[in-house]
Formats: structure tokens, C-alpha cells, sequence
């Protein structure tokens, strides 16, 4: 009795189910073609505005960039209406299960328009990265956040952030490998190569391989060549690589303002997580990574590329810090608190740092190599005085090349301290202590003697020129001299005048025991007093003779210009005053 009105309601129910989802459908259909009209009279104003055109009219770009945004919205709103993936793939949206959805696509009134949607998504992208570059070109946050708005909106905003990241990137790297290409610097200069170095000091090289130029023509050409290097590089890291860190600091700023779909993320966020790091780290990454990559295959193709990154590294850091301080006005100042180099470029400065000091110590090794071999000659050596003075100069130089760098002025000059110390050592060793080294008996110079004299002389153009290193007003360079003067002094006391004084000492109380023992012994056999002088004169004569030698021939070499010395021999109760040995 009830199972033919059960079937009647199951007809009816079926019937009221398929009205409510074409009831359904057509609602959805209403608003997809609604979105549908709405949008494609907004790309139609989209396609028709040529950016290129109107690159520095703010007004039109700022129409431009929101009737791209509200075009990016309503795609946005589509991709809620239409199944999911017809949009965005299998990005951003919830699975949408209902038949509405799909049967949308069924139908015919709406294929035509489904069908413009991978192409209004192209065009739009298009027009987002071309807002992103007129953005960036006039530092414009409206421009750089309503092009991030659209590029998140339609799923795009990792994409066309790592697209322009690596355009940039693209452009640096050209122009790096540009900047360091040894043909079109030649080129410019009208040279077929660049001078001859050695690759063992980093010097010009002057030898029988180029002997068609003299050290001096060889000194100008190396400087010309250097001039428009530094220019090139200069170039690039201060007025090619600043822009584009601005210009990325910024974009990374209005990225930090962007809030994302919840409260705790930001555009920022997004896309650091996505990209590990963010876009101005990631700048300085690829710069740095690229730079040092190129730089080492220079310094494997040429030994002038040595001498420009390792013996010539203060004057890229100083380029570095020049680029520093022109965006530090752009820089988050919270994070340089700690950090005030980025990581990438501190880490690149660091290992040419501990090459331009390994070079540095190479370089004072081989020059005091040259002076120790002079030791051996004659003191009378002009060049000795000569490589002396060069071997100094170089480490000045060297010296006040960092002195606007505190850490690196701090481990040269500790560097400078260990090779000027260990110099001096060399010097003390070769000291001759034999019995004809400090002898006052012979009128001329002994082999012993002059080697100990050439090694005075060197210790005392050290100590000058210490003296003068001293007067610089940096802590650090004071610190080098004043230990490298108490080593000088301590030397030229304990290893050559002590040992003088003391033969001295001995062979004056020799001398003044015979002539006490013969004026006694003379006194005992004849006691006329004008017989008692006449005896000693020649041993008074000897005395003589062996002060004005110690007056003459050795103190003037084993005195430093430092003042006053008080020297005393204990045990002949005798004080020498330099000042009063006549």
C-alpha cells in the first residue's frame, strides 16, 4: 500500500534535487559570466596601455598598475567560482567538489570565455613584471606594491620574484666578466697584453723577458694598466651594484609591508622561505659568488691579476667600503648592529685577506733575505742602507694602504710585528761573538767586526724609521714600532754593546794592572820620581789608543739616536758615560 506514494516522493525528491543544483548552476553561472565581463573590459584597457610609452607619466602607471591589480582580483575570484586547477594549476585553492563547479565548463555560453583565461593570466604576468622593472627604475613603492599584490593574487608572487632576482643577477654577471676581460681592457688601451709580473712578490717584473722597457717605462705602463682596472672595478661595485641593491632593498621593504592570506606572514616571509634567503642577501650571494669565481680564474690566467686582487687587495676593500657606506642609508641598521658587512661579502674579503697577508709576509721574507745576504760583505756597501730603506718603505706603505680598515691594519700590522721580530732574531744570530769581534787591539776593522758593524747599521735604520712609524697617530702601527723598538734596543744592548763593554772593561784592567805593577816594581829598584812616568807611557798610549777606538770605530755604530746612556762594568767599579769619553 505505501511502496507506490514511497516511489511517487523518491521521484519527487530527485526531481526537487536536480531544480536546486540547476538552480545552483544557474546562480554560478551568473556570477562566472558577471566576473567574465567585468574582467575582460578591464583587459581590454590592460592590453591596450604600453608601459614603455608612458615609463615616467606616475599617473597613468599608477591607473595602469590598479586596473592590473582588479584584473589579478577577479581572476582570483574566478578561480573560487571554476573547478579547481582551471586557473592556477594545483596552487593556492581548496578542491571544489560541488557538480555547479564543473558542469560550468560544460556549458556553452561559457567555454568561449573559460578559454581566455590562460591568456588574460599570460598578459597579466607580463604586465606585473613590466610594473615590477618601472617600479624599480623609479624607486616607486605604489608601482612595486600593486604589481606584488596582482603577482600574489594570481599565484605568481615566488615566480616573478625569482625571475627578476635572476635577471639582475643575469646583468651583474655580464657585466663582471665584462669589467675583468683582459682583451677589451688592452683593447682600450691599445696594448696586446698586460705587464709582466712576478708571481712570486707581486712586483713588476724587470728582467731579460721584457728588456725592450726600462724599469721606469715598465713602472708607468703597469700603473696605466692599473689605473683603468681599479676605474672598471670601482665601476662596477660602486656605481653599477649600489643601484641595484637600492632598488632591491626596497623591493624587499614594500615585500615586508605586504601582508599575506594570514596575520603572521608577510610577502617577505613568502618568499625567503621559498628562496632560502632574502632578496638582498641572495643579491649579495650571487654577486659575490660570481665575483670570486671570475677573480680566481684572472688569477690562474695572468700573474697581473695577482697583483691587482692579492698585492693591491687594500684598494678593492676600499672600493668595498665605499659601496658600504653609500647604502648603509638604505640598510636595516637593527641588523647591522652586529653585522655591519653582509655575510657573503665579509666571507669574500676575508679569504683575499689571508692571501694579500700571506703575500705580504712572502714579500718581507724575500726582502730580508736580500739585506741578511748583504751582512756577509763589506759594510761599506752603498746598497746595503739602499735595500734597508726599501724594505722599510714597502712595509709603510703597505702600513697606511689599511689604515682605513681597523681590522685589517690590526692583523698587518700584529702580521708586520711577527716578520719584523723574527728579522731582528735573524740579525741577532748572525752576530758575530768570536774573540776578534770585539777586540780594541787593531786599528782596522776585523771580518768579525764589520760583520757586527752591518748588522748596527741595519738595526739602527730600523730603529729610525720605527721612531718615525711611531709618530703615526693609529694604536695598532704604535704598538708595532714601540715592540719593534724595545726588540732593536735590547739587541744592539745584550748582543753588541754589552759584549764591547765588557772586552773593554777586560782589556783596560789589563792595561791599568801592568801599569800599577811596573810603577810598583820601578818604585822598589829606583826611587827617582822623574823615572816613575816614563815607564808607563807606553801602556797609557795603549790605553789611549784602545778608548779613541771605542770612541771612534764602535760606539758611533752601536748607538741609538734615543738619548742618554748610562753604562757601567761592575766589576772594575768604571762609569762609561758615552757623552764623556774622549
Amino acid at each position: 500500500m505505501i511502496h507506490e506514494p514511497l516511489e511517487t516522493i523518491r521521484k519527487h525528491q530527485e526531481d526537487l534535487k536536480q531544480m536546486h543544483g540547476m538552480d545552483e548552476l544557474i546562480t554560478r553561472v551568473e556570477s562566472v559570466m558577471h566576473v567574465f565581463h567585468r574582467l575582460i573590459g578591464i583587459m581590454d584597457d590592460v592590453a591596450e596601455c604600453d608601459i614603455t610609452v608612458h615609463m615616467q607619466d606616475a599617473a597613468v602607471l599608477d591607473q595602469h598598475a590598479t586596473k592590473v591589480v582588479t584584473a589579478s582580483l577577479l581572476l582570483e575570484e574566478l578561480d573560487s567560482l571554476l573547478p579547481h586547477g582551471s586557473i592556477y594549476g594545483h596552487q593556492n585553492t581548496l578542491i571544489d567538489t560541488s557538480k555547479s563547479a564543473q558542469g560550468v565548463l560544460d556549458l556553452d555560453i561559457v567555454k568561449p570565455y573559460v578559454s581566455q583565461i590562460h591568456p588574460m593570466k599570460t598578459t597579466l604576468r607580463e604586465q606585473i613584471e613590466n610594473l615590477l622593472l618601472c617600479g624599480l627604475r623609479n624607486l616607486s613603492p605604489s608601482l612595486l606594491g600593486a604589481a606584488l599584490q596582482a603577482a600574489c593574487s594570481l599565484g605568481l608572487l615566488n615566480t616573478v620574484m625569482q625571475n627578476l632576482l635572476n635577471d639582475l643577477t643575469d646583468v651583474l654577471t655580464d657585466r663582471t666578466s665584462t669589467t675583468l676581460d683582459l682583451f677589451s681592457i688592452g683593447k682600450e688601451l691599445g696594448e696586446t697584453q698586460p705587464p709582466l709580473i712576478s708571481s712570486s712578490n707581486g712586483t713588476p717584473l724587470y728582467s731579460a723577458r721584457d728588456n725592450k722597457m726600462s724599469a721606469h717605462d715598465m713602472q708607468e705602463r703597469l700603473q696605466k694598466w692599473s689605473t683603468l682596472v681599479w676605474q672598471r672595478i670601482r665601476t662596477l661595485i660602486v656605481d653599477e651594484l649600489a643601484p641595484i641593491y637600492i632598488k632591491v632593498y626596497m623591493l624587499e621593504r614594500v615585500l615586508s609591508l605586504k601582508q599575506g592570506k594570514t596575520l603572521s606572514e608577510t610577502y617577505l616571509g613568502m618568499i625567503s622561505k621559498e628562496l632560502k634567503q632574502s632578496p638582498t642577501d641572495l643579491l649579495w650571494t650571487s654577486f659575490c659568488a660570481h665575483l670570486e669565481s671570475v677573480s680566481n680564474k684572472c688569477l690562474q690566467e695572468s700573474d697581473f691579476w695577482k697583483y691587482i686582487f692579492v698585492r693591491s687587495f687594500p684598494k678593492l676593500l676600499s672600493i668595498f667600503h665605499e659601496l658600504l657606506s653609500r647604502v648603509s642609508m638604505f640598510s636595516d641598521h637593527s641588523k647591522q648592529i652586529h653585522n655591519p658587512i653582509p655575510k657573503p661579502i665579509h666571507e669574500y674579503l676575508t679569504n683575499l685577506s689571508r692571501e694579500y697577508l700571506t703575500c705580504f709576509i712572502k714579500r718581507c721574507e724575500e726582502a730580508e733575505q736580500h739585506i741578511c745576504s748583504c751582512v756577509t760583505s763589506s759594510n761599506k756597501n752603498p746598497q746595503n742602507r739602499e735595500k734597508v730603506e726599501h724594505f722599510i718603505a714597502m712595509l709603510r706603505a703597505d702600513i697606511e694602504e689599511c689604515v682605513f680598515d681597523r681590522i685589517l691594519l690590526q692583523e698587518l700590522t700584529q702580521t708586520a710585528t711577527d716578520v719584523i721580530c723574527k728579522f731582528i732574531n735573524q740579525l741577532r744570530a748572525m752576530i758575530c761573538q768570536d774573540e776578534n769581534a770585539f777586540t780594541l787591539t787593531t786599528q782596522q776593522f776585523t771580518l768579525s767586526q764589520s760583520t757586527n758593524v752591518c748588522v748596527a747599521q741595519i738595526l739602527k735604520q730600523i730603529f729610525e724609521s720605527m721612531s718615525e712609524m711611531n709618530k703615526l697617530n693609529y694604536l695598532e702601527v704604535k704598538s708595532m714600532a714601540s715592540e719593534s723598538i724595545r726588540m732593536v734596543t735590547q739587541t744592539m744592548q745584550d748582543a753588541l754593546r754589552g759584549p764591547l763593554l765588557l772586552s773593554f772593561g777586560l782589556e783596560m784592567s789589563a792595561i791599568l794592572g801592568r801599569i800599577h805593577r811596573l810603577r810598583s816594581e820601578s818604585s822598589a829598584i829606583d826611587q827617582r820620581p822623574e823615572a816613575k812616568g816614563t815607564d808607563t807611557s807606553a801602556y797609557m798610549l795603549e790605553f789611549c789608543n784602545r778608548t779613541r777606538n771605542l770612541r771612534t770605530k764602535f760606539l758611533p755604530s752601536y748607538i741609538l739616536p734615543d738619548g742618554h746612556y748610562q753604562w757601567s762594568v761592575s766589576y772594575t767599579h768604571l762609569t762609561l758615560p758615552t757623552k764623556r769619553i774622549v
